[in-house]
């Protein structure tokens, strides 16, 4: 099955490549870099793949008359982004009760690990809340 690409959806797949493509490379070196030894080379390359993806991001949106994404991805980009909260928010509702029971028993201690991503889970939750508050009340 072949499909005939139009110009502007081939110059919007360059141009995603480009960008998701520095990401990657930036990504790949720091956790290359983590696990050879390596920390600081990995992360300057990190630094530069994030700040080169979103500079070029920056200057094709400025530059170029394509969109670099349409409502499809905007689209996909929500339907992701929610399913994300709610597998944080299930498995934090159903993991974290049951850490505190423990530890109220004796049976269990939260290590300082545990406790950040009690913490984490529970801010981004809050953040969540309070940005679906805001969108709502705007629009």
């Amino acid at each position: 099955m072949t499909t005939n690409l139009t110009t502007t959806e081939r110059t919007r797949r360059r141009y995603n490549g480009v960008v998701y493509g520095c990401y990657a490379v930036g990504i790949a070196a720091m956790f290359i870099g983590l696990t050879f030894g390596y920390e600081l080379l990995g992360s300057i390359v990190y630094l530069l793949g994030i700040v080169v993806g979103s500079a070029s991001s920056l200057l094709i949106k400025r530059l170029s008359s394509v969109a670099i994404t349409d409502e499809r991805d905007k689209r996909l980009a929500e339907r992701t982004s929610f399913l994300t909260i709610r597998i944080i928010v299930t498995v934090g509702l159903a993991v974290f009760p049951v850490l505190f029971v423990l530890d109220a028993a004796g049976q269990y201690t939260f290590t300082p690990l545990v406790e950040g991503v009690l913490y984490s889970f529970s801010a981004l939750g809050l953040l969540w809340g309070v940005c679906y508050l805001l969108v709502k009340s705007v629009l």
